[in-house]
């Protein structure tokens, strides 16, 4: 995998504002977005893009992020995306529900869209610390550009 490359990360979000926040707050020269609006949209983009990165919402009309996610982990044995909650239920059932299935990061909504692609990178450092410190610098360097 090419270190430079950009992160390949897919948003499944029934909101769209929401949806909008994620596009604005992910920059372009960091991250590949692809983003749907329910469980069975993200299975069919998952399957067909592979990213490197999944965030799913849980309660989705269509397919839920958790029958999407249990679909991945158990059906299409995928162990190697990481995979993000995002979700307004700040319930420990259900994060455990999740963690089981090998999650990597649980976001509880509403969140800081500003700090939004550190926690993304934070949780995707799990599974290729080398590769989420090379998109932290760039992020970094984006920042810093924005505030000259």
């Amino acid at each position: 995998m090419n270190k430079k490359a950009k992160l390949k990360i897919l948003i499944a979000e029934d909101d769209k504002d929401l949806l909008a926040l994620y596009d604005k707050a992910l920059p372009d020269l960091v991250f590949d977005k692809r983003l749907v609006i329910n469980g069975e949209k993200a299975l069919e983009a998952y399957k067909t893009w592979h990213p490197d990165i999944l965030v799913l919402d849980i309660i989705m009309p269509v397919m839920t992020g958790y029958s999407a996610l249990k679909e991945i982990r158990e059906v299409l044995k995928n162990g190697n995306t990481t995979i993000v909650i995002s979700t307004s239920i700040d319930d420990m059932d259900e994060v455990s529900k999740c963690e089981r299935l090998g999650i990597q990061g649980y976001i509880v909504k509403p969140f800081d869209y500003k700090k939004i692609a550190y926690e993304i990178l934070k949780f995707f450092k799990k599974n290729d610390p080398e590769r989420a410190d090379v998109s932290r610098t760039r992020l970094e360097a984006l920042k810093k550009k924005a505030k000259v």
